[in-house]
């Protein structure tokens, strides 16, 4: 947890201009503007949007929910969310033994039917909607989907997904993050895991080994686990991810240490996103990146609130066609919802960052998910404490307006990006080389991480060339490729580097 000052200075990084330069710029005017905003910290337990179309209405709260974590809604309009009572159990808990997967029927009435779905979860973090009545769970160390067979409301049919052997226990940095491809793979993210060594195993009984020190990864297996894989790396706990309509994939990262900011991060095959767990946890090693600043790591789209834990693409008929296609994250510690409108930025994008609904200290946005007709629900912790506590509410958040929905067309240049970066990741042709090795001094970052990708592809023939003669950015990116294959004789041609 930051101070209060630590938070200022933070806001005035994620709001201003300035996403992550080193340096801070914090003033009195900052302070007084912050004061100013209509949206921030408002009336007690009633979270407010600065947009006056919103409609923020309360389905559920204590003793029906408690604590509740990740959250999902099914194709009839239900939602799923788990009620945590494994995270920071203190020693008089009266609750469960195990977390809860409850089951909200929403009503025309305003509150909604409650009952238990699914029992058992160990420090369950997550909720994602599958295919054919699967709803996927992630506990710490497991992902598991249930189902509903004899269609009572009750999961009655359970099978793993992907396992993880570890002796990493601290309950919010190991699986969460679900969500599904345009392919219908999932996507997951893993967190630091305080630095422990893991084996992450599929239903195949494919495995990815993480050593000691390692930070947390972004994977890809199918629905039910095979052909696991790792997508990305670098990430201190990508709690949230997502994947729009045309394959992007978009995470949020919480919580680099004492180097603010958060991140909304686009996702890429292949990338390096700046964190490794052997360097500390502070965040402020030289050897550690945030915002691409060392060769091979990419930056991020724009910093986020303290603490942000999921992230979705929105589409929403039921909002103005001003909000489609934007992105949504949930900060926990800034007690908001965030809408980022996405912009092209060299092979990537960037963004701008607006409140979608801001509240005082008990709101605390965990889960977020979209409903068939469009509304938003969102998990609410209800208190600051890490520690069970007893508190928790459910929220719907909808809108009223009188546009007609626009079809979201998909950007032109998406296609263009995807396709250009996966052809530098695997140019393996003899003659790529060159190519590659001018690539991997582009001034965008995107570019010249899939031109250091598929250099991967020309170790032995790097190995046997003169780099010592290379210019200077060649050099370096042939030092950067040797160093990432990890084999005996390219650590051998280090000496004649550093001479």
């Amino acid at each position: 947890m930051r101070t209060d000052l630590d938070l200022l200075i933070r806001n005035e990084q994620v709001n201003g201009s300035n996403l992550f330069t080193g340096s801070i710029h914090f003033t009195m005017k900052t302070l007084l503007l912050l004061a100013a905003l209509p949206f921030a910290l408002i009336a007690a337990d009633a979270p407010k949007s600065p947009d006056p179309r919103i409609v923020i209405e309360l389905i559920a709260e204590a003793p029906d929910i408690v604590t509740p974590t990740g959250l999902g809604v099914d194709a009839k309009g239900r939602v799923i969310v788990i009620e945590s009572h494994t995270h920071f159990r203190p020693k008089d808990y009266k609750g469960p033994e195990r977390d809860r997967v409850l089951m909200f029927t929403p009503s025309a009435k305003g509150k909604a039917k409650r009952s238990i779905f699914y029992e058992g979860l160990k420090m369950g973090m997550d909720v994602c909607i599958g295919k054919n009545g699967w709803v996927y769970l992630a506990e710490r160390n497991r992902i598991l989907r249930v189902r509903d067979t004899k269609e009572d409301g009750k999961a009655d049919k359970s099978e793993d997904v992907i396992v993880m052997d570890t002796n990493g226990t601290y309950p919010h940095n190991g699986l969460s993050g679900l969500s599904f491809d345009t392919k219908g793979n999932l996507i997951f993210g893993l967190g630091e895991n305080l630095g422990h060594a893991y084996t992450m195993i599929g239903r195949d009984s494919v495995k990815i080994k993480g050593a000691a020190g390692i930070g947390g990864g972004v994977f890809r297996c199918t629905a039910n686990g095979m052909a696991l894989e790792q997508i990305a790396r670098g990430f201190w706990n990508p709690f949230g991810t997502c994947v729009d309509p045309w394959g992007r994939i978009f995470a949020v990262d919480n919580d680099p240490g004492n180097t603010p900011p958060c991140r909304l991060l686009h996702v890429v095959p292949g990338g390096d996103y700046g964190y490794q767990y052997k360097h500390g946890r502070r965040g402020i090693h030289p050897f550690l990146a945030w915002n691409g600043e060392l060769t091979g790591t990419l930056p991020m789209i724009h910093g986020t609130g303290e603490a942000p834990c999921e992230v979705i693409h929105f589409n929403s008929p039921m909002f103005p066609n001003e909000y489609r296609g934007e992105i949504l994250s949930t900060s926990w510690g800034d007690h908001r919802i965030e809408r980022y409108r996405l912009k092209r930025h060299g092979a990537s994008v960037r963004a701008t960052m607006k409140p979608l609904v801001q509240g005082d200290d008990s709101f605390r946005p965990v889960g977020m998910a979209m409903a068939p007709d469009g509304s938003l629900f969102i998990s609410d912790w209800g208190s600051s404490s890490y520690n069970l506590n007893q508190k928790g509410r459910l929220w719907r958040i909808s809108c009223k307006t009188d546009e007609k929905p626009q079809q979201l067309k998909p950007p032109t240049y998406i296609g263009q990006d995807t396709e250009r970066l996966q052809k530098l990741r695997e140019s393996t042709g003899k003659d790529d080389l060159s190519m590659l090795l001018t690539k991997a001094q582009h001034i965008d970052q995107f570019i010249k991480s899939a031109a250091l990708y598929g250099l991967r592809h020309h170790v032995s023939t790097l190995l046997k060339m003169n780099l010592v003669n290379l210019p200077t950015g060649k050099r370096i990116a042939a030092l950067y490729v040797l160093k990432e294959s990890r084999q005996p004789e390219s650590i051998q041609h280090i000496p004649a580097f550093l001479a």
